[in-house]
C-alpha cells in the first residue's frame, strides 16, 4: 500500500512539474510566458500546496471551495460591468438626426414580414 501511495505521488509530481515547465518555456509561438523571475515562486508554491493537498486534504479543499465561492459574486459583477459598457448607447452629435434609430419609431410599429426567413427554425 505504501508503494502504491509512493508511486501515486511520484506521478502526481511528474504531472504537475511538466505542467509548470511546459507553463515556464518561452514559447515561440505564443506570447504568453512566465518571466524569469517568477520560475522559483511558482513552483515553491506547486510543491506547497501539493504537500499541503496531501497533508490536509479536507482543509485544502474546504479553503479551495471557499474562495471560489467567494470569487463567483466578483465575476458576475465583472460581467455585468462589461455587459453595461458595450450596451450602452454611443452618443450622438447635437446635428445627427435621429430619424434612422429605433427608439424614434413608436414601440408597437409593424414591420414588414421577412420573406427569407424560414417558418420553423427547429
Amino acid at each position: 500500500m505504501r508503494r502504491l501511495l509512493l508511486v501515486l505521488v511520484a506521478l502526481c509530481l511528474l504531472t504537475w512539474g511538466t505542467a509548470l515547465y511546459l507553463l515556464v518555456m518561452p514559447k515561440a509561438h505564443s506570447t504568453a510566458s512566465l518571466p524569469t523571475e517568477m520560475v522559483l515562486p511558482v513552483f515553491v508554491v506547486a510543491v506547497l500546496f501539493f504537500a499541503l493537498l496531501l497533508a490536509y486534504p479536507f482543509e485544502v479543499l474546504t479553503v479551495g471551495t471557499v474562495l471560489y465561492l467567494g470569487a463567483l459574486p466578483l465575476g458576475w459583477l465583472s460581467w455585468q460591468k462589461h455587459a453595461r459598457a458595450t450596451a450602452a448607447p454611443q452618443p450622438l452629435s447635437p446635428d445627427h438626426p435621429v430619424t434612422d434609430s429605433p427608439a424614434a419609431s413608436p414601440p408597437n410599429a409593424v414591420t414588414p414580414p421577412d420573406t427569407e426567413r424560414p417558418t420553423r427554425l427547429n
